[in-house]
């Protein structure tokens, strides 16, 4: 029998039960070379990725040499790790704290909580126009609460204007059919000629005033040709203004203004009344800054603002009629005077009403009426009202909508016929 080659012998059977012993023989013969050349490379491999590693981590250090050399001292350099601070936003708002404290011992002022509703009301100082005033407390109220005096004014938006609006102060006499009082405007900015005046200050307004109407509450038609007459007339059937803007009056007559939110005018409302009644009446009111009633030439009520400062000359008033008697609050922060008593000729008697407001801030009365023999409930006063206030019912809804107004005035009294 013949045996196999030994080339035959260094071949890998194919059998996969090949013996172990026929393996061995495999590995003698050559597979062992293959074997240790894959080991070789392995090891060339793992000796290159720990020379390339160790090269990369030498490079990213930072070597710093060491200032100059200091006699004794060896040379060495220096090795720092930079390390970089982590960036925080710019946009990030540092963090407040939610207390106040005094530097003062036992003293510390927190913040109060307020809560974020929408805001629906207006606190106004107890003099609108912008002066001080030293009667009585205030308290705050931009929010809603309590006020020491009744100014709370609804307006429709946190930036909004005042409740009241041009149409208060009447409507063209073309426009509406009946009678009612005319009113006239002089504005205060302007000379007659259109040229302009600066404004007033406090006490050169208030001495103004009495100028014009501190002869028993007649005007002045000497000082007052000096201002330009609104060429414009309107026609109103009764006195009742919410808070406005000064600036809303003249525009309300056609006037021009002077570019300054600061303004400055008076008006007279004329006509004559009569009413069906044979009992006495007196008025009940008040205006910021002007308001004057004349019956038949005679002072009848003086309701101009009168706490905190004098009229030069006159007192409280600028016509020197000081109420004997005062109401409650209305619109405006002050008191509203308490006039004196009158009776209406059969025919009908003069009324002249005088409403202003200067110095800056707004305009804001209300005129009511007391008829003797009669019972009031509270502070609550019948409206001063003419035959055709009908006319103004929009005016009229609009400012029943403040809380000031029902506890203040009321639509059940007498109506007076203009002539």
């Amino acid at each position: 029998m013949q045996k196999d080659s030994p080339d035959s012998s260094a071949t890998v059977p194919s059998d996969a039960k090949t013996p172990p012993k026929a393996f061995i023989e495999w590995v003698r013969s050559g597979g062992s070379f293959l074997i240790l050349s894959l080991a070789f490379h392995a090891v060339l491999l793992l000796v290159a990725g720990v020379w390339v590693v160790q090269n990369i981590q030498a490079k990213r250090k930072l070597t710093f040499s060491a200032g100059p050399q200091q006699s004794g001292s060896p040379t060495r350099q220096l090795e720092h790790r930079v390390q970089v601070a982590k960036r925080t936003s710019s946009m990030s708002a540092p963090a407040l704290p939610n207390r106040i404290v005094s530097s003062a011992p036992n003293v510390k002022v927190a913040l109060p909580q307020v809560p974020l509703t929408p805001l629906t009301s207006i606190a106004i100082p107890q003099r609108i126009g912008g002066l001080a005033s030293s009667a009585g407390a205030f308290k705050s109220n931009a929010l809603g609460a309590k006020l020491s005096v009744s100014t709370q004014l609804t307006v429709p938006s946190p930036v909004g204007t005042f409740t009241g609006s041009a149409a208060n102060f009447g409507m063209r006499p073309g426009t509406v059919a009946g009678q009612g009082l005319i009113g006239t405007m002089y504005y205060m900015r302007k000379e007659k000629d259109g040229k302009t005046i600066p404004m007033y200050g406090e006490d050169e307004y208030l001495a103004r005033i009495v100028q014009l109407f501190g002869n028993k509450g007649t005007l002045d038609e000497k000082e007052a040709g000096k201002y330009l007459r609104a060429g414009q007339q309107l026609t109103s059937f009764m006195m009742l203004f919410p808070p406005i803007s000064q600036e809303v009056a003249p525009k309300a007559f056609g006037i021009e203004q002077v570019q300054d939110h600061r303004q400055c005018w008076f008006a007279t409302y004329k006509g004559k009344i009569s009413v069906q009644s044979t009992n006495r009446f007196r008025f009940v009111g008040g205006g910021n800054e002007i308001l004057i009633v004349k019956i038949d030439g005679n002072v009848m009520l003086d309701g101009s603002w009168s706490s905190g400062f004098d009229w030069p000359g006159k007192g409280p008033n600028p016509t020197g009629n000081r109420s004997a008697e005062n109401l409650g609050f209305a619109l405006y922060g002050d008191k509203r005077a308490i006039g004196k008593w009158f009776k209406l000729a059969p025919t009908g008697s003069n009324i002249e009403i005088v409403i202003g407001a200067g110095y800056r801030g707004a305009f804001s009365a209300d005129l009511c009426i007391e008829e003797e023999g009669q019972t009031y409930e509270g502070n609550a006063r019948p409206l001063f009202k003419l035959e055709g206030y009908q006319k103004m019912q929009r005016e009229i809804d609009a400012a029943f909508q403040l809380p000031e107004i029902p506890p203040a005035v009321t639509l059940n009294g007498p109506t007076f016929k203009a002539r």
